[in-house]
């Protein structure tokens, strides 16, 4: 397998839309030694949602945190000036 091959399908899995390929790869779309770097590119690209993902969690995790952390103040705060 000369390198310049796989690089020009990796290009042109890039250049496809994800769910295509999937669908494709699912209903044995793809034979030989491109099989094997499809199944590659697909880890590759979960492995970058799971990642982005994550971080999208921690993000609204800490926008919730400091949330509730600012309205305890106010609400402390407006206790401690009415009485």
């Amino acid at each position: 397998m000369q390198r310049n091959q796989v690089e020009e399908f990796y290009r042109e899995l890039d250049a496809t839309r994800e769910d295509f390929v999937r669908q494709k790869f699912t209903t044995n779309g793809y034979a030989g030694w491109k099989v094997k770097h499809v199944k590659q590119w697909l880890d590759r690209k979960s492995e970058a949602a799971k990642t982005k993902r994550e971080e999208s969690v921690r993000l609204w995790t800490m926008v919730v945190g400091v949330t509730g952390v600012i309205a305890l103040f106010v609400t402390s705060v407006g206790a401690f000036l009415k009485g």
